[in-house]
């Protein structure tokens, strides 16, 4: 029995209808190493649709992560996005340089790879992260996980060992200059979130 197929079988004793998921960050370019967990997804779902299951698979874009350096593809200009998620920055042009007219960061490096996939056959509901934030769909998640902050607070200290500040929340509002970073959360008062940023600006982010 091939793993797909074993794997599908273990999941119907739970439950007839599956949901399967796998997710990247596109902060540049994809190369084929980037296929193991997509493939790894598809035969689990295409077995798990041959044993007569139903099953979504879901393909989780993580458009809101931040632009964490300027890699050595892009210009010095993306200094000033360092922080910034990559569904909001532009995306760069063939010398690396921002572009005022050619999309976001995140498609800039999605789309060819989604291409790809296609021609492959492998066709998967793809979820953009920071349109999933914008339309409030995590909105009772994060609130749950705010309420539950100081519980979550201890897992993450007694699992990874470090040590978590105690004004710690687990929610990252996007600041003043469009930053995630340096961004403090200074309470929440549901449904908004209130922070400061390192520029000293105060605002509030509705979950």
């Amino acid at each position: 029995m091939h793993w797909a197929d074993h794997t599908a079988q273990t999941l119907s004793k739970r439950d007839v209808s599956q949901v399967i998921a796998s997710g990247i960050t596109p902060s540049g370019e994809f190369h084929v190493g980037h296929l193991r967990e997509i493939l790894t997804a598809e035969m689990i779902h295409r077995a798990c649709l041959d044993a007569g299951m139903e099953s979504r698979y879901i393909f989780i874009v993580d458009s809101m992560d931040p632009l964490r350096r300027v890699y050595d593809f892009l210009s010095n200009e993306y200094e000033q996005y360092i922080g910034h998620p990559l569904a909001y920055i532009p995306a760069p042009g063939p010398e690396g340089k921002p572009k005022t007219d050619g999309g976001s960061y995140a498609e800039h490096f999605l789309a060819p790879f989604l291409a790809a996939l296609k021609e492959i056959g492998v066709k998967p509901e793809v979820v953009m992260n920071h349109e999933t934030y914008e339309s409030g769909a995590f909105a009772d998640k994060a609130h749950s996980a705010i309420e539950q902050r100081e519980e979550i607070r201890r897992v993450i200290e007694d699992v990874s060992g470090r040590e978590v500040p105690e004004d710690w929340y687990p929610y990252n509002p996007v600041g003043s200059d469009g930053s995630l970073d340096g961004v403090t959360v200074t309470r929440y008062e549901k449904p908004y979130v209130h922070w400061v940023d390192r520029h000293g600006v105060e605002g509030k982010s509705d979950i």
